[in-house]
């Protein structure tokens, strides 16, 4: 394996983390928003959002991070 491709294995093991822990906040967050659990929705479904982005292709941030040979 490439070190670009152990990159890529790392990158979307952290957008599975980050999805998780958003989903898990943001339910709390959600049903506990009479609860004083609002902040939880707000910080929650942002950082779900970026955990899914980051799972369902970081192509961006590997070609930045190990940018080709030929360019």
């Amino acid at each position: 394996m490439s070190p670009a491709q152990i990159f890529g294995i790392v990158v979307r093991t952290l957008g599975l983390g980050m999805t998780v822990y958003g989903a898990i906040s943001s339910t709390i967050g959600f049903l506990g928003i009479f609860f004083g659990g609002f902040m939880l929705l707000v910080f929650g479904l942002p950082i779900m959002l970026f955990g899914l982005w980051l799972l369902r292709g970081p192509r961006l941030l590997i070609a930045y991070a190990y940018p080709d040979e030929r360019a």
